[in-house]
Parts: structure tokens; C-alpha cells; sequence
């Protein structure tokens, strides 16, 4: 409004498209960002096409102005030092440990989400074939390549060898990467960061 009012604008009736393209030009030049822009775009647009529903406006001069597109910003990655010690990071020859560094090394061989991973049984795992099965969004199942290159002993052999009686005292296909205490317990996508 305080835009408006340094403009002399007295009504909303007399906003036009060139004076809302000032406003965001100008609220780009205060510093804001790209974001916070879109989103006061956005609620820009909800106020205007109200009032015009209500009939306090004679037209909506937001309806044919499209919302800024905005960048998707991809992640930083992380350097092999930093994959390295992420890796090597779980320790240990208990269980516990064991399965945290399976986890990871699935996770970075795979490129699981994190339901998929959470889901995983000892039956789906095919190292020899460099496969394994899950199941994925819309309760579809899906093959995926990389098990079994670059997985350390920990992921091949110890950690399904260290989860094998949980296994036969559970049922035979126990989860993989169970939580806490409770062994073949599936664990859950909230829980497990």
C-alpha cells in the first residue's frame, strides 16, 4: 500500500498491469529475493481476484500476468573427501554399526529414497547379480542397478550375516534395515534422520 500511496494511486481500480511490474522491479531493487517475490506476487494475484469476485474491482488486471517461474536450485554436492568420511563415519562391529554403514552405502550406490530404503528386505538384495527389488512410489516395484560395486565387506557379507538370526527369528523376510533394539522391525521414514 505504501507503494501505491508514493504514487499517488487512490484506488485499486486504477492499478494497472505496467504499475504492478514497477512494484515487483521495485521490491527486486530493496533487496528482496526471487522467493519472497514470487510469494507477494502470489498473494498479489489472491487479493486482486477477490475483490473483483466481490465486486469491489471492475477487472482483475492480475488474471492474464503469469507468476514468476522460479530456478530450481540444485543441491550442493559433496567432494569424495567428504563421501569418504561420510562412509567411514558409522563404527563398529556391533550391529548397530554395522547396519548405519550398509545404510549409507546403499543409499550412495543406489540412490534409494528413503521409504524405498525403510521397506528393503534381505530378499531383495541380489549382490551377485548387482541388483536389488523395491518398492517404490505408488506401491510399484523397480529394479535398481549398482548393489555390489564399491560396497564394502560391511554391506556384502558382515551386516546381511549379522542380521541373519534376527531373520530366522522374526520371518523370512525381515527388513534389512530395521530401528533401534527391535530387530526385523520395519523402520519408518520419519524416524530414520
Amino acid at each position: 500500500m505504501r507503494f501505491l500511496e508514493a504514487r499517488k494511486v487512490a484506488s485499486l481500480n486504477a492499478v494497472d498491469r505496467k504499475l504492478l511490474l514497477d512494484f515487483l522491479v521495485h521490491a527486486k531493487e530493496t533487496g528482496l529475493c526471487v522467493n519472497s517475490i514470487s510469494r507477494m506476487f502470489v498473494a498479489i494475484k489472491v487479493f486482486f481476484r477477490h475483490l473483483h469476485q466481490e465486486g469491489l474491482l471492475a477487472a482483475n488486471v492480475t488474471d492474464a500476468m503469469d507468476s514468476p517461474r522460479l530456478w530450481k536450485i540444485l543441491p550442493d554436492t559433496l567432494s569424495e573427501r567428504e563421501v569418504e568420511a561420510l562412509l567411514k563415519a558409522p563404527a563398529g562391529d556391533k550391529p548397530q554399526g554395522l547396519r548405519n554403514r550398509a545404510l549409507l552405502e546403499t543409499f550412495y550406490a543406489t540412490g534409494l529414497r528413503v521409504s524405498e530404503m525403510c521397506d528393503l528386505t534381505l530378499d531383495d538384495l541380489h549382490f551377485d547379480a548387482g541388483y536389488l527389488r523395491c518398492t517404490g512410489k505408488g506401491r510399484k516395484e523397480r529394479v535398481v542397478a549398482g548393489l555390489g560395486h564399491g560396497h564394502s565387506a560391511s554391506c556384502r557379507t558382515t551386516w546381511p550375516a549379522a542380521a541373519r538370526p534376527w531373520r530366522e527369528t522374526t520371518r523370512r523376510s525381515a527388513r534389512c534395515f530395521s530401528r533401534g533394539a527391535e530387530p526385523g522391525l520395519a523402520a519408518r521414514r520419519s524416524g530414520r534422520w
